[in-house]
């Protein structure tokens, strides 16, 4: 039966208020993505491949429809099962987008969760769909603060389910930007990339590819986190102008106690293919948040 209440019930729709993606939004996104990819905010750049205007990153808008459906959803967890999007026509910064939403079916678990089907959709000023979406969520009760919501992340990252492909174009400018970081001599800079540079076309680390942010949200003291370890297993180095598709699947979720504090592990493995389909490389990585608690270990 479709559920009836609840913060989404099917055939509710809705459209929030307009709202405006700035340059410098996308500077941002741009530092923390560590995509600087150069038509997304630069004039020049943009109408040289035949845009009006800079465009709007397709995972800014992606970020943004989560944004909506977790407001809206408040003070429940939100933890999103299924993001599929469907990007249609760009976006060009500074004008105004409309988000548009449609619950297309509601239905409450056994354990007294709404899960819901919900598809979404953003209009360009003139009225055209320029993104379609759909997202399937679990709205959660809220978390015992003295729990770790292990059950409730697996279902949210879907344990065993390939996610993708995301596809990377690997730039020159990448490539140099990368190797001038990390410390290499300006005369030994090239096209050949360091296994570690699978690193940098990552789907979560981009933030193409986000499903367990709701765990910053939970009401227990966060003391530290971030990459656990990251390994690569490579058939063969990658060069610029390469265009690769990644399939990230998470394998394991799990918690270690410490003296004092309590350390969530999520683990994934990232598939790397070329343009033929075969593979480049496998790397598996981990992230942890840390959470304080007194006598944690004992």
């Amino acid at each position: 039966m479709a559920a009836s209440v609840g913060v989404f019930a099917t055939g509710m729709t809705w459209e929030e208020s307009p709202v405006i993606a700035r340059t410098v939004d996308l500077v941002h996104w741009a530092v923390g993505a560590n995509d600087y990819t150069d038509f997304h905010f630069d004039s020049e750049a943009a109408q040289s491949r035949g845009f009006d205007g800079p465009v709007v990153n397709g995972p800014w808008k992606a970020r943004a429809m989560k944004a909506f459906l977790e407001a809206r959803a408040e003070p429940h967890d939100v933890l999103f099962d299924v993001i599929d999007i469907d990007y249609r026509l760009p976006d060009v910064v500074n004008r105004e987008l409309v988000f548009a939403f449609e619950v297309l079916d509601a239905q409450s678990d056994s354990q007294g969760n709404l899960r819901a089907e919900i598809a979404g959709e953003v209009r360009n000023p003139v009225g055209e769909v320029t993104t379609k979406a759909n997202l399937k969520v679990v709205v959660a009760t809220s978390l015992e603060t003295d729990e770790l919501p292990l059950d409730a992340t697996k279902d949210a990252l879907s344990m065993g389910k390939a996610h993708g492909p995301f596809t990377y174009t690997l730039h020159h400018s990448d490539f140099l930007r990368y190797q001038q970081i990390s410390g290499r001599p300006a005369d030994e800079v090239d096209d050949v990339m360091p296994a570690a540079f699978f690193g940098a076309i990552d789907p979560v680390e981009r933030r193409d590819l986000d499903l367990d942010s709701f765990l910053l949200e939970i009401p227990l003291t966060k003391v530290g986190g971030g990459n656990a370890f990251n390994e690569v297993s490579y058939e063969r180095p990658i060069r610029a102008g390469e265009v690769l598709t990644v399939m990230t699947t998470y394998t394991d979720v799990f918690e270690k106690k410490g003296r004092s504090s309590r350390l969530f592990f999520r683990v994934r493995e990232n598939v790397y293919r070329d343009e033929k389909g075969e593979k480049v490389a496998v790397s598996t990585n981990g992230h942890v948040i840390a959470y304080a608690s007194e006598g944690a270990q004992k």
